[in-house]
């Protein structure tokens, strides 16, 4: 299951690549996106910076209006916006029109994304294909848009650092809806149910999710209720906890809370408590548990509940709460597996089948489907805390 669930939002995230502002680098011809008082268009420019086209804007090469000028035979190149997703975009024309071919490259949570588009059908139908480079590895997704919407088979691979594949996830869509659930494969190509069953329902769960209601929403009587209070969350790098932070922290950031992140690398564990009223703990995923086994962790733990910080813990997490001793007598709730009740058993927990539990200062909860439940109750408990 390793660094699966991390990608699961790769198709979404990939569509958007092709609407990002633009400016300028060195190529023979060059474009940028300009907005103008009359419209939005995009202004091609020569080698020497001239403008030498103008057309209006449209993500669909095909729904372009040409103003003025012509646009060269060859490949176009803009340049991405600094920020959140840098990068460049080259768009082929032929016959002075986009011949519907597009090539993305930019910077994505800390690794690479390469996209190849292919439009037809007037810029209806697209055939994607996305190449994601990361530290520990990389994947391959293709997918296809008909008429507006994805239809058919969806593939991502899993590779290895030597470019091995380790994992295949297949998902078969109807006008933009997944049927039948996602189908895991291993690196042999065999199918695999219990990996299969764990993602459809964790995609599934965050499909469904919304920003909750009540205590989570920025309004007039909500907006201080975390003003002052400094939570530190804790994931496992590259184990499919991004989901989970992302969702977990917008939510604390909704009300006022200040939030900061400390990932969990092999060999490289640092963590410090110090000014923080909360200290979360986020890793759904099974392959995050070694973290959660690991002994700077662990002291890590006794010593935030030794500081009567507010705790949380959701999916494998509670596991290390319980080895630090600081669950033996109380309720407690964790992510399903014999492994995990073990674990609960040998350190005196008593396991709840439950979403989330609250004992005391900690909270604990189950998995992504209970992110929303988790988070209300952290928020209470740190809105009681002095």
């Amino acid at each position: 299951m390793k660094n699966i669930v991390k990608l699961l939002p790769q198709l979404q995230i990939i569509l958007l690549i092709i609407f990002i502002g633009s400016g300028f680098i060195f190529a023979d011809v060059t474009r940028k996106r300009t907005e103008l008082s009359e419209g939005t268009f995009y202004i091609y420019y020569d080698s020497e910076n001239k403008e030498i086209a103008r057309e209006k804007y449209s993500h669909n090469p095909f729904a372009r209006e040409l103003i003025s000028g012509q646009v060269p035979d060859g490949i176009v190149i803009e340049k991405t916006k600094d920020g959140d997703y840098p990068g460049t975009i080259e768009e082929n024309y032929k016959d002075g029109k986009p011949d519907g071919l597009v090539k993305s490259t930019m910077s994505l949570q800390g690794g690479t994304v390469i996209s190849e588009l292919k439009y037809s059908n007037n810029g209806k139908d697209m055939q994607i294909k996305t190449t994601t480079t990361f530290g520990f590895g990389s994947s391959i997704s293709t997918s296809n848009i008909i008429d507006g919407k994805i239809n058919g088979v969806s593939r991502i691979t899993m590779h290895d650092e030597d470019g091995n594949i380790t994992t295949t996830m297949e998902m078969t869509y109807e006008d933009n809806e997944m049927v039948g659930g996602v189908k895991c494969f291993d690196k042999n190509g065999n199918y695999d149910p219990k990996m299969s069953k764990e993602v459809s329902e964790r995609m599934a769960s965050l499909a469904s999710m919304k920003m909750p209601e009540s205590g989570t929403s920025k309004n007039e009587e909500e907006t201080d209720l975390l003003s002052g209070k400094s939570i530190l969350l804790v994931i496992p790098s590259g184990k499919g906890s991004d989901t989970e932070q992302g969702i977990v922290k917008k939510m604390l950031e909704l009300n006022a809370g200040t939030t900061t992140v400390v990932e969990l690398k092999d060999g490289e564990i640092k963590l410090d408590a110090e000014g923080f009223d909360a200290v979360l703990f986020l890793g759904c995923m099974e392959s995050s548990k070694s973290f959660w086994e690991n002994k700077t962790v662990i002291d890590f733990i006794k010593k935030a509940n030794s500081s009567n910080k507010v705790i949380g813990a959701i999916g494998f997490a509670p596991s290390a709460l319980a080895k630090a001793g600081i669950l033996k007598e109380k309720d407690a709730t964790a992510g399903e597996g014999e492994e995990l009740q073990k674990t609960f058993k040998d350190n005196g927990v008593n396991y709840k089948k439950k979403e989330v539990v609250v004992a005391g200062n900690i909270v604990t909860a189950n998995g992504a489907k209970a992110l929303k439940k988790f988070t209300n109750e952290l928020i209470k408990l740190l809105q009681n805390k002095k």
